[in-house]
C-alpha cells in the first residue's frame, strides 16, 4: 500500500483489483521533458503578472479598489455585475497555447498545472500607508470552453467557479435576461482583478465548438481578458482547434499565444498501473509496438483499451497476454474512436486527402497533418 493509498478514508480505497485498475489508469500520466518546460513557462508568466498588479504598489491598489466598486457601488449594496472595467496599469498580455491531439492527456495536464500553481484561495497582507491590508489571492481558475462557443457560456462558466470559490452570487445576475454579451469581458476583467487570480485554465477545447459562428468572440474575449488584465491565460485546445479556429484570428493568437504554442505528444506506466495488476507480471517484448498500433500514440485511448482488457482477465483469472488476444480486445474496447483511428492511419500512410477529411478528424491529427487545411498563396 502506497502512503497516499494509507491516507484515504476506507470508502475511498479500491475495495477490488477491478477497481484499482480504473482508479490507477485514471490517474496515471507519463511526464515529459516538454510538460516540464510548459510548467516553466506557467509559473514564469504567473511571477511577470503578479510582477505587474503588485498591491504593494499605490498606483495598481487604487486600480484594485476602483474596480471592487464596480462590483459592490456601495457597502450596502448586493453584488452587481460591473458595466465596465479599466485596463490594468502596465498590464501586457500573458498567454499560453498548449495545443495536444485528443486522448494525449489535456484533463491530467490541467490538472497537474492546476495542482503545481495552487488551487483555492488564500489571504495575503500587503504592507499599506496605515499598516496592514488583508487581500484575498485565488490562485488558479479553471472553467471548461462553452458548449457551442458562446461567450455567455464562458462568461457564466467563468462566474460560476468564482462564486464557488468566494461564496458569492454573481452567477443568479449572470442567469438574467439584462446580462447580455457585451456584460461578459467586463465581468471577467473586474471579478479577475478583484480576486488577484493568478491563472486562468481553458480546457475542453476542440473542434466541434470551436467551429461555430460564435466561437471568434469567445476567442476574442479571452484574448482581450489577459491583454486588459495582465492575468495568464493556459487555453488547452486540441491541435484541431488550433489550427483551423484560433490561427485564422490574428489578434486573438497574438495575444492567447504570446508565450508560443506548444504542441505535446506523450508503455510501462499504463502495463504496471493495469495488466500488471491484473496479474501479468511483466511487459512482454511486443507490448510496445502492438499498444502503438492500437493507439497510434494516443495515451487515453490506450488508457481505455488496457482497462477493458484487465478488465477481462480478471473476470475469467486469466494471465497469460498475447498479442493476438491485446489487440482482439483492444479494438472491442476502443470501437468508438476506431472510425478517427483508422483515419489517421490513413492520412498518416500517405496521399492527398480533401480538406473537409483533414477538419473532421483533425482533433486528432499534428499541426503538420494539419498543414494542408491552410491556404496558401497562388501563383498568377
Amino acid at each position: 500500500m502506497t502512503l497516499i493509498e494509507s491516507q484515504l478514508p476506507t470508502y475511498a480505497k479500491p475495495s477490488s483489483r477491478e477497481e484499482a485498475v480504473v482508479c490507477r489508469m485514471a490517474e496515471t500520466f507519463v511526464s515529459n521533458a516538454i510538460l516540464a518546460r510548459v510548467l516553466i513557462i506557467i509559473l514564469t508568466l504567473v511571477r511577470r503578472s503578479y510582477g505587474i498588479r503588485d498591491l504593494r504598489l499605490p498606483e495598481y491598489r487604487d486600480f484594485a479598489f476602483s474596480t471592487r466598486a464596480f462590483l459592490h457601488p456601495n457597502p450596502l449594496s448586493r453584488e452587481q455585475i460591473p458595466s465596465g472595467c479599466g485596463v490594468v496599469p502596465r498590464a501586457r498580455p500573458h498567454g499560453l497555447v498548449l495545443a495536444v491531439p485528443a486522448c494525449t492527456g489535456r484533463h491530467s495536464i490541467a490538472s497537474i498545472v492546476e495542482s503545481v500553481v495552487g488551487t483555492g484561495s488564500r489571504e495575503v497582507v500587503v504592507p499599506a500607508d496605515a499598516g496592514f491590508n488583508t487581500y484575498r489571492q485565488l490562485r488558479a481558475l479553471r472553467i471548461n470552453w462553452p458548449v457551442g462557443g458562446k461567450l455567455q457560456g464562458l462568461g457564466r462558466a467563468f462566474i460560476g467557479a468564482i462564486d464557488s470559490t468566494f461564496d458569492t452570487h454573481y452567477n443568479k445576475l449572470a442567469k438574467t435576461p439584462l446580462f447580455v454579451e457585451r456584460d461578459v469581458l467586463p465581468s471577467m476583467c473586474a471579478l479577475g482583478v478583484a480576486s488577484n487570480l493568478g491563472l486562468l485554465i481553458v480546457d475542453r477545447i476542440n473542434v466541434e465548438d470551436t467551429s461555430s459562428k460564435y466561437a471568434e468572440a469567445t476567442w476574442n474575449a479571452l484574448a482581450q481578458f489577459t491583454r486588459t488584465t495582465g492575468i495568464p491565460v493556459l487555453s488547452l485546445p486540441t491541435t484541431g482547434a488550433a489550427a483551423l479556429s484560433l490561427s485564422r484570428l490574428h489578434g486573438a493568437s497574438d495575444d492567447l499565444a504570446s508565450s508560443g504554442v506548444t504542441e505535446m505528444t506523450i508503455c510501462r506506466a499504463q502495463f504496471d498501473a493495469s495488466l500488471r495488476v491484473a496479474g501479468v507480471r511483466s511487459m512482454p517484448s511486443w507490448f510496445p509496438q502492438a499498444a502503438h498500433d492500437l493507439a497510434l500514440g494516443h495515451p487515453g485511448l490506450l488508457s481505455i483499451a488496457l482497462v477493458g482488457v484487465s478488465l477481462h482477465f480478471l473476470a475469467f483469472n486469466v494471465t497469460k497476454l498475447t498479442a493476438e488476444v491485446f489487440l482482439k480486445y483492444g479494438q472491442q474496447e476502443t470501437a468508438l474512436h476506431r472510425p478517427h483511428v483508422d483515419a489517421v492511419r490513413m492520412i498518416r500512410q500517405g496521399g492527398r486527402f480533401t480538406t473537409s477529411s483533414l477538419t473532421r478528424h483533425s482533433d486528432w491529427l499534428s499541426f503538420d497533418e494539419l498543414a494542408s487545411t491552410h491556404p496558401t498563396p497562388e501563383l498568377r
